[in-house]
């Protein structure tokens, strides 16, 4: 069912993730699912930025309409590369031919801080490469 798309981008995703790594148990982990955006894309092709899977989106039951909210879909790689970078290991568990897949982020050794890079929070500085954040 998409969940990370929850975090609304990839900025909130990176937020989310070391919060939720501070609140871990020993052992614990987080499992996550989600999908590359595969709707039209009108911008370039090549373009990898982590805005490319960010939407917004709307629900509708007979007339009444919900208020519009952020949405984030990441191809495999780009939410690991997140994960990582906030402090995870990325198991891989299923895949499916449309392109769904399941990810289990488990806390990496040694990594124990709260701080989300780039918050002002004490984190390292990131930088953009690729879509996604890289420290």
């Amino acid at each position: 069912m998409q969940t990370i798309g929850v975090a609304g981008g990839v900025k909130p995703l990176r937020i989310l993730l070391a919060r939720l790594r501070g609140r871990l148990n020993p052992g614990g982990s987080v499992l996550a699912d989600s999908s590359e955006l595969r709707e039209v894309w009108d911008g370039d092709a090549s373009d990898r930025s982590a805005e490319r899977g960010e939407i917004v989106l709307a629900t509708r039951y007979g007339r009444l309409r919900g208020e519009p909210f952020p949405w984030v879909y990441l191809a495999e790689a780009d939410l690991a590369a997140v994960a990582q970078a906030a402090g995870y290991t990325v198991e891989t568990l299923m895949r499916v031919e449309s392109g769904e897949y399941l990810v289990e982020l488990r806390a990496a050794t040694g990594a124990a801080s709260d701080a989300v890079p780039g918050d002002g929070t004490g984190g390292d500085a990131v930088s953009r490469r690729g879509g996604v954040a890289a420290r």
